[in-house]
């Protein structure tokens, strides 16, 4: 078991303006990473046809997110897709949480009320597990964030660059698989 936090990776260290080539170590993606305009080609996955429309929403504006930080690569797809179906899946357990409570009532055999936590309380406490260890490899955790801030020269760059991303993908969907 390693100790500590873990390396970042080296397009991190690269837009926060830290990387030292003495430190140098090999690209977190294998090739070039996949640009915003081809995620719609490059991203097809299978699996995201049977996943729920809100859990396809959240993938696609998380291959975004990675694609404009150049961290984005086709192999990685597939791993997305689950952090995005499980994200979903903790929304629906809040819901049902939010409605019904902590805790359900229900009636045994022979006619008794009985109170018993919520399973979807479980559930989403497993789910929040998963999210973190799959969500801490791309940055979506807070911590990961945090690392991710460019210098203040980079930013207005950094803004435009991420507002032009989201501006070319409201236009049209992805044609998915």
């Amino acid at each position: 078991m390693t100790r500590g936090r873990k390396p970042l990776p080296k397009e991190k260290l690269v837009l926060r303006d830290t990387f030292r080539k003495d430190r140098d170590r090999p690209d977190s993606i294998i090739g070039e990473s996949v640009p915003v305009k081809e995620i719609a080609q490059r991203c097809q996955t299978a699996g995201l046809q049977q996943a729920p429309k809100k859990a396809r929403d959240i993938y696609w504006a998380m291959c975004k997110r990675l694609a404009v930080q150049g961290l984005m690569d086709p192999a990685f797809c597939p791993e997305i897709l689950i952090w995005s179906v499980d994200q979903y899946l903790a929304t629906e357990c809040v819901k049902s949480l939010k409605t019904d409570g902590l805790t359900l009532t229900g009636t045994t055999k022979d006619g008794r009320t009985i109170k018993f936590p919520n399973p979807a309380f479980k559930q989403l406490m497993n789910l929040q597990d998963k999210l973190l260890k799959i969500g801490s490899n791309f940055g979506m955790s807070p911590v990961d964030r945090a690392r991710m801030k460019a210098p203040a020269e980079d930013k207005p760059q950094g803004f435009k660059a991420l507002f032009a991303a989201i501006v070319a993908g409201d236009d049209d969907e992805p044609d998915e698989q």
